[in-house]
C-alpha cells in the first residue's frame, strides 16, 4: 500500500520529486487529493503535512504555520512558567513542615521542567523542528532499506520500524540552534525534544486522516 503522503508529492511541479510510489493510486487525479486535504481537520499537523510533501502548496501558509507554531511552543512555556511560580508561592505560603517539604519537591519539579529564557533560540527550534520533518535521518542501521536479513528471513528494521528512516541525533540538532552539542544537551534538549514529537504526533494523525479521505 502507498504512503497516503505520497498523494501530496503529486501535487508538486513535475521536477520537484520522483520518489513517489505509484501502487493503487492510479484512479485519483490531483484534484481528488487536493480536495482530500479539506478533510484534514485545520491545525498544525495539516499544515506540516504539506509543509513535508507539498512543499509548492504550503507555501502559501507558511506564515500561518509559523504562528501556529509559536502559540504551541510559548502557550507550552508559558504553563510551565505558571508551574513554577505557583510552586514559589506554595514554599512561601506553607504553614506545616510537611506542607513546606511538599512545596520544596513541587519546586524542585517545575524547576527541573521549566525551560531557557525566551530568546532566538526558540525561533531556531521551530525551524530546526520542521527541517528533522522533512528531512529525517537514513537508519544507520537498514541503510534506508527498512528492512533486513534475520538468517534467511527479510525482516522490518526495528529501529526505524520499517519506515527507513530516523530521528536525529543531538550534534545535528545543535548545528541546527547554532551552538555546541554539550549547550544542547544541558539547556536545550528538553524544550526541542517537546516541540519535534508534539508535531510528530500531528503529522501521523493528519496522515491517517488524509488515509480515510482518499481511502489509501
Amino acid at each position: 500500500m502507498t504512503h497516503p503522503a505520497y498523494l501530496l508529492a503529486r501535487l508538486n511541479p513535475a521536477n520537484a520529486r520522483f520518489d513517489v510510489g505509484s501502487g493503487g493510486i492510479q484512479e485519483l487525479t490531483q484534484q481528488d487529493i487536493a480536495a482530500s486535504i479539506a478533510f484534514i481537520p485545520q491545525g498544525i499537523g495539516r499544515e506540516l503535512l504539506c509543509r513535508v510533501w507539498w512543499p509548492e502548496g504550503a507555501k502559501l501558509n507558511a506564515a500561518d504555520l509559523d504562528k501556529r507554531l509559536i502559540d504551541l511552543q510559548f502557550g507550552e512555556w508559558r504553563e510551565r512558567m505558571d508551574a513554577l511560580v505557583t510552586a514559589q508561592i506554595h514554599e512561601q505560603t506553607a504553614e506545616t513542615g510537611w506542607a513546606r517539604k511538599q512545596a520544596q519537591n513541587e519546586l524542585v519539579r517545575a524547576r527541573h521542567h521549566m525551560w531557557p529564557r525566551i530568546d532566538e533560540t526558540y525561533s531556531l527550534i521551530r525551524r530546526a523542528v520542521v527541517n528533522e520533518l522533512i528531512d529525517p535521518r537514513t537508519c544507520p542501521d537498514c541503510k534506508g532499506r527498512g528492512a533486513g536479513m534475520a538468517g534467511e528471513l527479510v525482516r522490518g528494521c526495528m529501529r526505524c520500524a520499517g519506515t527507513g528512516k530516523t530521528i536525529r541525533g543531538p550534534v545535528w540538532r545543535a548545528a541546527q540552534l547554532r551552538m555546541k552539542h554539550q549547550s544542547y544537551r544541558q539547556m536545550w534538549e528538553q524544550p526541542y525534544e517537546w516541540l519535534f514529537e508534539k508535531c510528530n504526533d500531528e503529522v501521523h494523525q493528519a496522515t491517517r486522516e488524509l488515509s480515510k479521505a482518499a481511502s489509501v
